[in-house]
């Protein structure tokens, strides 16, 4: 390793000291020369650096347009393609509106002439003779030997019960009072609307109209 290494410094020396020599021997227009064929070559090699620049510079701008064209003519074709649709769906509904317009005059339609086929037959009816009416067996009033009461409390609380169809309207006071523990408060019926006053408490509830049941409403006084 150590003769390798003297042998390159020998050689370095010996390739040193002939550039001396011949460097020596230039004159001044050869080295002149020289130098400005350096200079020239130098000015060559950027040259050729800024033309390959500008040209890449010139492809990457034709890339650039080509994919800008691409992605215009892909936003294009979207936008026929969604006015394709508008249209087609624009399409079918006026179709669809137009059935429904046609339903709903045949249905106007078939109802008139229902409505006049009708017409004719009740004029027929009316034309022919009608059968005299008989007259109508006459009900027996039935008669309700209880009373079913609801009885609606200021608290929205309801009370039932079954009273005698007899029993008077006193008899319902005091089992309110005592049930609801009620000292003062008054009865009345909401259909038909009636307030009893106290000279009602002696009649019977069968002759107050509220059997064979009703709803009695309890306000406070």
């Amino acid at each position: 390793q150590s003769s390798s290494k003297q042998w390159y410094q020998r050689r370095v020396a010996i390739t040193a000291g002939v550039q001396e020599e011949a460097t020596s021997e230039i004159t001044p227009e050869e080295r002149a020369a020289k130098a400005a064929e350096v200079q020239r070559k130098i000015a060559e090699r950027k040259r050729i650096v800024e033309e390959k620049d500008k040209q890449d510079a010139i492809m990457r701008e034709k890339i650039r347009r080509k994919e800008g064209q691409s992605l215009g003519e892909m936003r294009e074709k979207r936008d026929r393609d969604d006015a394709k649709a508008l249209a087609e769906d624009r399409r079918r509904q006026k179709i669809e509106d137009e059935k429904a317009r046609k339903a709903v005059l045949d249905k106007i339609k078939q109802d008139r002439m229902n409505k006049m086929k009708a017409k004719e037959t009740a004029n027929k009816e009316e034309v022919a003779p009608q059968p005299a009416p008989q007259a109508a067996a006459p009900q027996p009033a039935k008669e309700y030997d209880e009373c079913r009461l609801q009885l609606r409390l200021p608290t929205g609380q309801a009370l039932v019960n079954s009273f005698k169809a007899e029993d008077t309207l006193g008899d319902v006071v005091a089992f309110v009072r005592d049930t609801a523990k009620l000292d003062t408060f008054g009865l009345m019926t909401s259909f038909p609307r009636k307030q009893f006053q106290p000279s009602d408490y002696g009649f019977s509830l069968k002759s107050l109209g509220l059997c064979p049941s009703s709803v009695v409403i309890v306000s406070k006084q």
